[in-house]
């Protein structure tokens, strides 16, 4: 049965300063698959997995026994009766949980159905395991496979009517487990697993057999989209290796999640990459190219029994998992440490990875008992969904706060939602007197969250104020729950700054050139993020100098300018505010530089090439300077042996003129106007007089 919402809880909004709406969640309804006579226990059914298509229709898979009501609105609707142990369903609901269809595939031994994905033409993927002989199209036409052994995996492809595409098996001399699956954007089929013994894992005629190391090992296999082999690959000890989790990137990069035992060679091909457990099970996250070859291998997990369940890649292509630890584990499997310690038997992790396998963050959460997680999904603000169980109490937050939850009978359902960045947001509790367990989650784009399972005796499915009360009697019975958001979309804004040769920005960093990449996510409570780009200009004045004989000349164009005499505390030089600067006497020298309204200071020059004599008796004199063009220089006396050079400021000697037995000479300045330097050399004196003509 089902029914919407009857009552709305009051929230209150939390606001940092960018005044991002908050959210947090309503119960919109609940539909089960129930058994139609639960006194008689006639039946049971359990949902192992959910998704949600383009236009918001929900996909759900599990197994039923039994006689099964598939319709969630009327009593004893679409009932289904299972041909043996367990039987397969497919089921198609609208939006508002309305019923659409619901297949069902066995035979009369036992068929169980992992994971569930859909394609980029809409497409349903399915896998799962099964044994004896079983028609996988569920409508009149007749597809029959036979397992080999005990169990064989399968991959099945259906249009959104359930109407069967093509059903591949992979088998052996013993079982072969398909625990998840999933696609890429070229319609490939990619799953995982463990298997044990000889299997051949190509579908069709021809025989591609690997073998198992021990008891179980992890397979990861790729079909097209029509079900042809492409590779797969084995990876395996002695102990038991699972493959639990699969994504692909947009890159046909594969990522696969799991738990391992003993040593292990995590290359699936001729190299070589062995990684010892820590404990008895250990937890991995692996990564191959698109054509199977090893990328990297990532490690969780302590002494204890530690596994991840589930993996996501998320919209910046980071990887998210999550699963199990008990007693203390390092939650970093990079060289850096993240020490976790449970709080009970077991607790509730989430880890997050970049592409490249590097650690970003990890948080764990659980109480004093047991508390294990199997479904995780990712909506797309990037914000994180996990669901699972636990016993006794548990407290959901993973940070400092506390937001404790206390179980009404053996096990309960918690479903949590952390931000991005690992902080906790909410998380809802589903309990009753029996035994409860959500095995997967799913968040459509428009923020709703659906998590399936099975439930017993009576259960209140309204994890709100209200009270929506399901009873099944001591059945167990397949449940599906929507739950609602207001859920706000990330806002994107520039930050344009200018500064002076650094800029400390609001991430604490030091910006010494212009930037135009970085990125700081504010965040608030609900999990709405703020990007913010930094768009930074960075005017760092060019103090940079080149000096020509006896001047000096800043390489800045366009700016204004300052020269200091470095030998009297930089003191500035009156009246040279000049490009270049023409030095009259030994010494060092600087510039202050101003462009785009920041200054800077040169380093010193020294000038060293002068051997200047100003001695009064000694000293020439020039007149009339300024001059048009003539110019008279007069010695204090008759002097001998006269050199004087006429220069450019630039040390270019433009004439050269010697006299002797002189006093008054007069000089022309030829050339345009400007500044000139005149270098007089007699008697062992130097001297230099500037000149300027008009």
């Amino acid at each position: 049965m089902i029914r919407n919402k009857i009552l709305e809880i009051v929230v209150i909004l939390l606001f940092l300063s960018l005044n991002l709406n908050a959210q947090t969640f309503d119960f919109e309804w609940v539909g089960s698959f129930s058994n139609i006579q639960p006194l008689n226990n006639s039946g049971t059914s359990y949902t192992n997995d959910v998704i949600s298509d383009t236009a918001n229709n929900i996909y759900t898979i599990g197994f039923f026994s039994g006689i099964i009501s598939f319709n969630p609105n009327v009593t004893n609707g679409s009932m289904l009766t299972s041909n043996g142990d367990d039987d397969i369903f497919i089921c198609k609901l609208d939006a508002s949980g309305n019923y659409l269809w619901v297949k069902s595939i066995g035979g009369i031994n036992q068929d169980f159905v992992s994971a569930i994905a859909i394609d980029v033409n809409g497409d349903l993927l399915i896998t799962g395991s099964f044994s004896g002989t079983v028609d996988f199209d569920p409508s009149s036409g007749i597809t029959n496979m036979t397992s080999i052994n005990s169990f064989d995996a399968f991959v099945l492809k259906m249009d959104t009517n359930g109407n069967l595409i093509w059903a591949k098996q992979m088998g052996g001399n013993n079982q072969v487990i398909s625990q998840a699956i999933a696609t890429d954007m070229d319609g490939n089929v990619y799953t995982t697993g463990s298997f044990e013994g000889t299997t051949d894992f190509d579908p069709s005629s021809n025989i591609t057999n690997l073998t198992s190391n021990g008891d179980d090992d992890i397979y990861v296999q790729k079909l097209d989209s029509l079900g042809n082999f492409l590779w797969t690959k084995s990876i395996g000890s002695a102990g038991q290796d699972i493959g639990r989790g699969v994504k692909v990137d947009n890159s046909g990069n594969v990522f696969v999640a799991g738990s391992f035992s003993g040593t292990v060679d995590f290359d699936p091909n001729v190299g070589v990459n062995n990684i010892a457990s820590n404990g008895l099970l250990d937890g991995f996250t692996l990564k191959l190219d698109i054509n199977g070859n090893f990328a990297w291998i990532r490690q969780t997990g302590g002494t204890g029994d530690d596994l991840i369940r589930a993996i996501c890649i998320d919209y910046n292509n980071d990887l998210v998992v999550t699963g199990q630890i008990s007693g203390t584990v390092d939650l970093d499997p990079t060289i850096g440490a993240f020490s976790s310690q449970s709080s009970g038997q077991e607790d509730i992790f989430v880890q997050k990875l970049d592409s490249n396998g590097n650690f970003i963050w990890a948080t764990s959460h659980g109480g004093n008992s047991l508390d294990w997680v199997w479904g995780l999904d990712i909506d797309i603000n990037n914000n994180i969904y996990t669901t699972g169980i636990f016993t006794n109490s548990l407290d959901a937050d993973p940070g400092i706060g506390t937001f404790t939850l206390t179980s009404n009978g053996l096990f309960d359902i918690v479903t949590q939602k952390l931000s991005s960045s690992g902080n906790f947001i909410w998380a809802s509790q589903i309990g009753g007197t029996g035994t409860e367990l959500a095995y997967a989650i799913d968040v459509n784009t428009s923020g709703d969250v659906y998590t399936v399972g099975f439930f017993e005796s009576n259960v209140d499915f309204d994890p709100t104020i209200g009270v929506f009360n399901l009873n099944v009697g001591n059945n167990q019975n397949a449940f599906v729950q929507k739950l609602s958001q207001e859920i706000c979309s990330n806002t994107f804004a520039t930050d344009i700054q200018t500064a002076c040769n650094s800029y400390i920005w609001i991430d604490s960093n030091t910006y010494t050139t212009s930037n135009n990449t970085a990125t700081f996510i504010l965040q608030n409570s609900a999990g709405c993020d703020s990007v913010i780009t930094l768009d930074l200009t960075i005017n760092t004045p060019n103090v940079t100098t080149t000096t020509t004989y006896l001047t000096i000349t800043a390489d800045a164009q366009n700016a204004t300018y300052q020269w200091l005499d470095c030998n009297n505390n930089n003191t500035p030089i009156m009246g040279e505010t000049g490009q270049s600067f023409t030095a009259t006497t030994n010494g060092n020298y600087a510039v202050i530089v101003t462009e785009n309204g920041c200054s800077d200071t040169s380093a010193c020059v020294a000038i060293t090439t002068l051997n200047i004599n100003k001695l009064k008796e000694t000293s020439v004199y020039a007149y009339p300077n300024p001059t048009q063009g003539d110019l008279m220089l007069s010695f204090p006396q008759v002097t001998t042996d006269v050199l004087i050079k006429v220069s450019d400021t630039k040390g270019q000697v433009i004439t050269t003129h010697h006299y002797d037995m002189v006093k008054d000479i007069e000089l022309k300045l030829e050339g345009e106007q400007g500044i000139y330097l005149i270098t007089i050399t007699h008697s062992n004196n130097n001297q230099i007089l500037r000149c300027v003509k008009q």
